[in-house]
């Protein structure tokens, strides 16, 4: 978020002190000032602040688009009152450009992180931030992990640093130990990873970096999962690479069981379940050992262990890792199904419940709905009520109605997914 330099720096040269872990530019004789960047933060969010509901009395229906809302702006048009919930919250959502990207993204691009090899674990996380076309990128590996991690401090406390001046941006403490311990020993890795491939407070970016995930995971090499560092270790100074086994495996090399690992944080939350189940295949280290996931996993666990049951662990839909969609049935509400069996999943931004799960989601009707961070969470949980009882006539969706123990936030017949 910040360049330390001095101005007259054009040409910096930039190395790590030794035993301090801090770099040092020796052309402007520099070295940046951690505690007080780190102090201009403070309380800072990743994420854009909410468009706040509104009053149930004034609730102008316009999402989603498969709607056909009758007299829902009054005198307005639905494009005048869309536009009027895009400018409130662009107002909730402002933002500030950071120095580490160079430019928003256009609608054909995104980004991918660089990071170059090193021996020492310790050595502070540099990286470049580089972008692509749509059609037109290298080989890349997709991150699958928790902001907050099994603690779930969101805190942004660890400096990354990035490009030749090392301008330094924070992230929180599990993001920063994953880069940490993904870094190879030879040659560079090119991982992409949300929190720092898009601008998180630019509200426009997110939103069109989001409706790209299912071509994101899906075009990824693999993607890689990380637990954390008490799950997972870094390589030893003679190890260049980590053993490699199949999940299955897992309880007959390690002292933690698959059904332990499942309680993590991690697999609550909703963002994973999409992640895994649009990879091609998955990683997940424990240890030293990279244990591998894909559409064969769930059936291996279940012929090797006659009495595993999916239903009774605490991420049942992991099963389905790596099968990319959920077929609907025809006759019930694909994004419907995927709302029940998703009921205890967390996420930060409510919304999310619902735009999380739309590329997970093969009905056609569906995928028609179009993701709009504009919106609150109200407007899009009742939207989706309305899509799921008018387009698919699936009553289902009366099951978890609201009734009167949240009716000052929801009318009685919408569903409290938030």
């Amino acid at each position: 978020m910040s360049r330390w330099h001095k101005t007259s720096c054009t040409v910096p040269d930039v190395h790590v002190v030794l035993d301090a872990d801090i770099p040092h530019c020796r052309a402007c004789d520099t070295v940046p000032d951690l505690t007080q960047l780190s102090a201009a933060i403070a309380g800072f969010s990743p994420l854009p602040p909410l468009p706040p509901d509104e009053a149930l009395d004034q609730v102008f229906l316009t999402w989603p688009p498969t709607v056909a809302y009758l007299g829902s702006c009054r005198e307005k048009s639905s494009e005048q009152c869309s536009e009027d919930f895009k400018s409130a919250a662009q107002d909730h959502g402002a933002f500030t450009p950071s120095v580490i990207y160079k430019r928003p993204l256009q609608v054909d691009e995104f980004r991918l992180l660089r990071l170059p090899p090193t021996h020492d674990h310790n050595a502070p996380v540099h990286l470049d931030i580089e972008i692509y076309k749509d059609d037109e990128y290298p080989n890349y590996e997709a991150t699958s992990y928790t902001w907050g991690g099994e603690d779930e401090d969101s805190t942004l406390c660890k400096p990354i640093f990035v490009g030749p001046y090392w301008d330094v941006t924070f992230q929180t403490r599990n993001c920063w130990s994953m880069l940490q311990t993904l870094r190879f020993r030879r040659g560079d890795r090119v991982l992409w990873v949300d929190a720092m491939c898009i601008d998180q407070a630019n509200m426009k970016e997110r939103e069109q970096q989001v409706t790209k995930m299912l071509r994101l995971y899906e075009a990824a090499v693999q993607v890689v999962v990380y637990l954390g560092p008490d799950v997972t270790q870094p390589l030893g100074p003679q190890m260049l690479c980590q053993k490699r086994r199949g999940l299955h495996e897992l309880q007959a090399y390690e002292q933690i069981t698959l059904l332990d690992l499942l309680k993590r944080k991690y697999f609550s939350r909703l963002w994973v379940v999409q992640e895994l189940m649009l990879s091609r295949s998955a990683v997940m280290r424990v240890g030293i050992t990279d244990y591998h996931i894909d559409e064969r996993t769930g059936d291996r666990i279940q012929r090797l262990d006659r009495s595993w049951d999916w239903s009774r662990t605490s991420a049942p839909w992991l099963q389905h890792a790596a099968r990319r969609h959920v077929k609907a049935d025809p006759h019930k509400s694909g994004l419907l199904d995927l709302l029940i069996s998703t009921a205890s999943c967390q996420c930060s931004d409510p919304r999310d419940r619902v735009f999380g799960l739309l590329a997970l989601d093969g009905d056609q009707e569906d995928q028609k709905i179009s993701l709009d961070y504009s919106l609150s969470a109200q407007h899009v949980m009742m939207g989706v009520f309305t899509h799921c009882l008018v387009k698919h006539r699936d009553l289902r969706v009366f099951w978890g109605a609201a009734g009167i123990g949240h009716w000052s936030e929801y009318p009685s017949w919408v569903p409290p997914w938030k």
